[in-house]
């Protein structure tokens, strides 16, 4: 299966049940330059299999977008959409709800 977002494809999130405040910087898939800083909003629509979610790695250093496989109280299960080539949950495991930063609402793809 090929991957739903490509390099250079940009992409317009959703906030999930949190505010974020943004210093100075840019972000984009396996890339990332200045902080966020984030406060929880409690009425957020919570996460769904199916969903495409952005979220930083357990380091912090690097941003990933990838589709949500399952989601409980032990985290969320992210899975690529070409498995033969993603680094996803399969490799690191759940990941953290505090390190979602949104969802995925639209792909403006890259001509």
């Amino acid at each position: 299966m090929l991957p739903t977002i490509s390099p250079g494809d940009k992409v317009l999130i959703e906030k999930i049940g949190y505010g974020f405040i943004y210093t100075p910087g840019y972000y984009k898939q396996g890339e990332s330059y200045g902080k966020i800083k984030r406060y929880r909003f409690p009425f957020a629509r919570s996460i769904q299999k199916g969903d495409l979610v952005i979220f930083f790695s357990a380091d912090k250093k690097t941003v990933l977008i990838k589709r949500v496989s399952n989601a409980d109280a032990n985290g969320v299960t992210v899975l690529g959409d070409n498995p033969e080539k993603s680094l996803d949950s399969n490799q690191f495991g759940p990941v953290s709800r505090e390190l979602i930063i949104g969802r995925v609402i639209y792909i403006k793809k890259e001509n």
